[in-house]
């Protein structure tokens, strides 16, 4: 299907096309701890008594290896053990921003045991090791953690809002090996975020305990993202065929939500023509896991291999269904398609990607924008192809075969930067 446009140039002539835009996204701070022995450096340290508190330990998770750092206060004893990272860069919370940590639990004896604290985000191991999200004086009891088992914590922070809800709120996602839960969005605890992490038991007295090792912390800020709110489709590469058929602008018909003003229109109309819209360079890690996510709003029946998101690893199209009628949309694993789900036209949705290079697989996730449920798990399908490039496309990328109108916007990007 994909003979001409875009594609013609092959995966090498992108990756040599896209180095030469603009890079995005920043890691605000990071420890992993491998390269340090005996005390916390830099971190600040409370503890009551001599020997309980937090220590470098042999303890790596593995996708690190290494260290870690034990932190410690006994149960039945009245102390405390508070380690509180350096200060972070400020204004690092003014926009969307991730909280991220690797935990590991040896033993069920906690009781209120912070394993990320920043204020705005409260999150907590308590009786039985059930892990505790903390707002509105409510306490969120999301799962219980296995002990002896590493887990990854991401806490995706959203101070302005975002699609799926407009108020401060917080996404969270809980990680070991390749299974992921997912939960929000939650309030945040308050609108006020400090410019310190904080982990492990705050409190001098027997009510609060906890043992735990905590390894890998890391704030980012998005890797990419893209609302279109200025009004330009600044960094982003359009081609289209000649004529008045096909067309790619920003547009304030639509937007995704309340807070947002403009979005993305891709149109192809007829089987000749071609838009296809691609992203600036994303400098993001491909063989760790990532998340894409965005907004889309079909606006026509008439799909045909029309993508949503294009990157080697992730291949996810648009066929439509006039029996129903309905737009299916379909993944692509090698040479064999699957379908996903289908779709309505006429509605802001909300689409996901889980991306695990590990075992090449991604687990797809839809969902209606604003619905409190929040996407839901549709299928976990393999990669399109081991070889992916910095870049996401979308839209009709020859004139074969493939049609589709649609607006996309809230175009985002999560994991780790080069």
């Amino acid at each position: 299907m994909l003979k001409k446009g875009i594609f013609g140039m092959g995966l090498a002539g992108f990756a040599v096309l896209c180095m030469l835009m603009n890079a995005s996204g920043n890691i605000v701070y990071m420890t992993s701890f491998d390269k340090d022995s005996g005390k916390l450096p830099n971190w600040t340290i409370y503890t009551d008594i001599k020997n309980v508190g937090s220590v470098i330990a042999d303890n790596g998770n593995p996708f690190s290896v290494q260290k870690s750092t034990y932190i410690s206060s006994p149960k039945d004893r009245a102390t405390k053990a508070w380690a509180t990272s350096p200060d972070l860069p400020s204004g690092y919370g003014n926009s969307p921003y991730v909280l991220e940590v690797y935990v590991y639990l040896p033993d069920t004896n906690n009781h209120w045991f912070y394993v990320m604290c920043n204020g705005q985000i409260r999150s907590v191991v308590d009786q039985d090791n059930k892990l505790v999200y903390r707002h509105d004086d409510i306490n969120e009891k999301l799962m219980t953690l296995s002990t002896g088992k590493w887990y990854r914590l991401f806490y995706d922070v959203h101070l302005n809002g975002d699609k799926d809800c407009t108020t401060p709120h917080v996404h969270i996602n809980v990680a070991t090996g390749s299974s992921t839960w997912y939960y929000g969005p939650y309030n945040l605890y308050q609108n006020t975020y400090w410019t310190n992490l904080y982990f492990g038991d705050d409190e001098s007295t027997t009510a609060n305990f906890g043992t735990a090792y905590i390894d890998d912390v890391r704030v980012n800020d998005d890797i990419f993202f893209a609302d279109f709110n200025s009004g330009d489709h600044i960094g982003w590469k359009w081609e289209t065929t000649a004529g008045d058929y096909a067309k790619i602008y920003i547009t304030s018909n639509k937007a995704a939500s309340d807070t947002g003003k403009y979005s993305m229109r891709v149109d192809s109309p007829k089987t000749e023509s071609m838009a296809w819209a691609y992203t600036p360079y994303i400098n993001l890690k491909l063989d760790k896991p990532y998340t894409v996510s965005m907004n889309f709003y079909l606006d026509t029946y008439v799909m045909g291999g029309f993508f949503l998101a294009y990157n080697g690893h992730t291949w996810c199209y648009l066929v439509g269904d006039y029996s129903v009628p309905c737009v299916n949309l379909y993944s692509i694993s090698g040479s064999t398609a699957t379908k996903v789900a289908s779709l309505p036209i006429w509605k802001w949705m909300y689409l996901r990607m889980d991306v695990r290079p590990a075992d090449q697989k991604y687990d797809i996730y839809i969902g209606n924008c604003g619905d409190d449920n929040g996407p839901q798990y549709k299928t976990t399908v393999g990669f399109y192809s081991k070889d992916a490039i910095n870049y996401l496309g979308m839209g009709d990328p020859d004139t074969s075969s493939s049609t589709g109108t649609a607006y996309f916007d809230n175009v985002r990007v999560e994991g780790t930067p080069k």
